[in-house]
């Protein structure tokens, strides 16, 4: 926010304790921030009918976020859906 290139929070899914998992992101520079279509501000993403989703441990958390950032496929798919 500080930088002025807006952040983005979405709903992701719902857990099966009837809790709503979502996430925040902000565009790492302004090219980012243009071609995502940040506002100065927040954009806001909530889907109609959340996916269910599953709560995971710190280790598995881990794990899928360092195979986020090292698996090209992953990454791409990422990249389609902001």
């Amino acid at each position: 926010m500080r930088r002025r290139l807006g952040v983005g929070l979405a709903l992701a899914c719902r857990l099966p304790n009837g809790k709503v998992a979502a996430y925040v992101y902000g565009p790492t520079d302004v090219d980012e921030a243009t071609r995502l279509m940040y506002p100065d501000g927040v954009r806001y993403s909530f889907p109609i009918e959340l996916r269910e989703g599953a709560e995971v441990g710190r280790l598995r958390a881990k794990l899928l976020s360092i195979l986020r950032h090292h698996v090209k496929s992953i990454r791409k798919a990422q990249e389609l859906l902001k």
